[in-house]
């Protein structure tokens, strides 16, 4: 690439009395729109900030090592298949990589400026989009805006670990459970935007209710803020809930469980019928000397005869109402 080639499609943010830019002032590049298949820069850039190159036919991500001043790349709408030969970009704060096809965010561990990461959109077919976890963890330091809209994500959990995150985009996936994203937002403490929308969570009725009660800090919800009011009467009211869904589960464990009662099966009650047939002709039987006295108790504030049979050393008690 010349330097008149350069010089047509840069530009510097200080104004300068000189009418030629020299190649070393330059802090834009604009290469958008160009059709290119390749980054291929070979003029000196050392004051590069900002360079564009999305709506192209990029393939592969090179030769950007010498460019150690970076501070936002713009390559989205390109046909990039891996995210590769970043880490140089240590100054790096705003990346976007949407509209492209990739389908694992790696190989950025060491971008510790990066706050923005634009990957939304990736055309990769039925394939599923994965996150790298050492990669997550080692920019969860700096990152403060994520957009993961529209890449078929069925849960909010690999996430979990951006703890710094101050702005979530994550429209048009598959989330399910709304009490889910409320708890994994929950742990990103400095979150104060989170737009999720187009989602089957989006469905529950109580879908806003449960984010908010499952966010700490969350002030816009999918463009609507989220007043302090608001906010308090939805956490309390889930509190009561709470508390009453665990005295409800303690009560179920603690209740004696109910004794199956078998019943009884005709032979049986009819061996019964002829053992109480037959002592009660064994009594009849007896003189009265031999007969016990009658005796009573009190049972519910009546009194009532009880009598006891003594028939060859065995001892029946009838109750008598």
């Amino acid at each position: 690439m010349s330097t008149a080639f350069l010089r047509k499609y840069a530009s510097r943010t200080t104004n300068s009395s000189k009418s030629k830019q020299k190649a070393q002032d330059v802090t834009h590049l604009y290469m958008n729109d160009k059709n290119l298949e390749k980054i291929d820069i070979t003029v000196s850039c050392d004051n590069l900030k900002v360079l564009y190159l999305h709506n192209n036919r990029i393939n592969t991500i090179v030769n950007l090592e010498k460019f150690l001043n970076l501070s936002h790349l713009y390559l989205q709408w390109n046909r990039i298949q891996n995210i590769e030969n970043l880490n140089c970009l240590r100054n790096l704060q705003k990346l976007y990589l949407g509209y492209n096809m990739i389908k694992r965010l790696e190989n950025i561990e060491r971008l510790q400026s990066l706050k923005e990461l634009h990957i939304e959109k990736q055309d990769i077919g039925n394939a599923n989009f994965t996150f790298d976890f050492f990669t997550l963890k080692s920019i969860a330091r700096n990152l403060e805006v994520l957009n993961i809209s529209q890449l078929g994500l069925m849960t909010l959990e690999p996430i979990s670990i951006l703890l710094r995150l101050k702005h979530l985009i994550a429209n048009g996936n598959q989330f399910q459970d709304a009490e889910e994203i409320g708890h994994v937002l929950g742990r990103m403490i400095f979150l104060e935007k989170a737009d999720i929308q187009d989602c089957p969570a989006q469905k529950d009725i109580h879908y806003r209710e449960k984010i908010t009660a499952g966010s700490y800090n969350l002030q816009f919800l999918n463009g609507k803020f989220i007043t302090p009011y608001n906010r308090t009467f939805i956490k309390r009211f889930e509190e009561v809930k709470n508390k009453r869904r665990t005295k409800s589960d303690t009560d179920t464990k603690q209740k004696p469980k109910a004794v199956n009662r078998v019943k009884p099966s005709a032979h049986s009650l009819q061996l019964q019928n002829t053992t109480d047939e037959m002592t009660f002709r064994a009594w009849n039987s007896l003189n009265s000397a031999q007969k016990p006295m009658r005796r009573t108790v009190k049972k519910e504030g009546k009194l009532r005869p009880k009598s006891v049979y003594s028939l060859e050393g065995r001892h029946i008690v009838k109750e008598k109402d």
